[in-house]
């Protein structure tokens, strides 16, 4: 039976923590507000509004902080040394906003709607939706992960991805799973499917843990590094996109609504 504390369907097969995510409370954004994608700086917590073509700071009060505007649809974003990294989805472009100001990354490739990427010392990693594909972009060098298909190793419109020691961990969304690849371009290992995700749309990765948001499904699920389900939340999200941990919090944007759920670790 739920109640104001709201016990979570959380289900903990093999944790070794003895510690559990909690339901804490959601920001309300303004009202025409749809979260998609979140990246946390020092200021404050960034989150893109495709819908309205903009991306906002809020603080945990949900009050608008500073707003970026005039963007094409942007999607899953990145904040790094003091830099937020915008995917444009409906101009093939990447924005770079710093200190007040935007710029574009230029990139040796031809995105078909960027959805998502990953910064990591000098490596970036984007996900190319409409192309089926990861590239990574180094020193002005451009490889290819992946292409389009439903097997091991093939990818069905990707969404989101982090990068994570020598490993890439993709949102497969519409293949409903999630897939994990060296960062040379090798398939290592898929995560998710025995789950049933319905479209996997976002993740992010914390202490060898895989966040993964299900967008259809309404839950977040929990994975080692090894495939192993840890744990499943339900019950705080309406068509959850992106799923962000710090520390011992856990932020998930509600696209279908106006909010970000927030989660503590007790």
């Amino acid at each position: 039976m739920r109640n104001s504390i709201v016990l979570l369907c959380v289900f903990f097969l093999g944790c070794q923590s003895d510690k559990k995510w909690a339901f804490d409370k959601k920001i309300m954004l303004p009202e025409e507000t749809r979260p998609l994608g979140m990246a946390l700086v020092d200021e404050g917590l960034w989150v893109s509004d495709p819908d309205n073509n903009q991306v906002l700071r809020i603080d945990e009060s949900g009050s608008v902080l500073e707003t970026i505007s005039n963007l094409f649809r942007p999607m899953h974003i990145e904040a790094n040394h003091n830099k937020l990294f915008i995917p444009n989805f409906s101009n093939d472009t990447i924005s770079v906003y710093a200190n007040g100001k935007s710029e574009s990354l230029f990139v040796e490739a031809e995105f078909d709607a960027p959805s998502g990427l990953s910064v990591q010392e000098g490596l970036i990693a984007f996900a190319d939706f409409y192309n089926h594909r990861v590239l990574l972009s180094k020193n002005g060098d451009v490889t290819q992960i992946g292409a389009e298909g439903r097997t091991d190793g093939l990818l069905f419109y990707p969404t989101d991805l982090k990068i994570y020691g020598d490993k890439i961990v993709v949102a497969d969304a519409y293949n409903n799973r999630v897939q994990i690849f060296s960062l040379d371009g090798a398939f290592v290992k898929v995560i998710g499917w025995q789950e049933e995700i319905r479209v996997a749309t976002g993740l992010d990765v914390f202490e060898d843990l895989i966040y993964v948001s299900d967008y259809y499904g309404n839950r977040v699920l929990i994975y080692d590094l090894e495939g192993t389900l840890i744990n499943i939340l339900e019950g705080q999200f309406n068509k959850p996109t992106d799923v962000l941990v710090h520390s011992d919090k856990m932020y998930v944007a509600n696209y279908g609504e106006n909010s970000i759920s927030i989660f503590e670790l007790f």
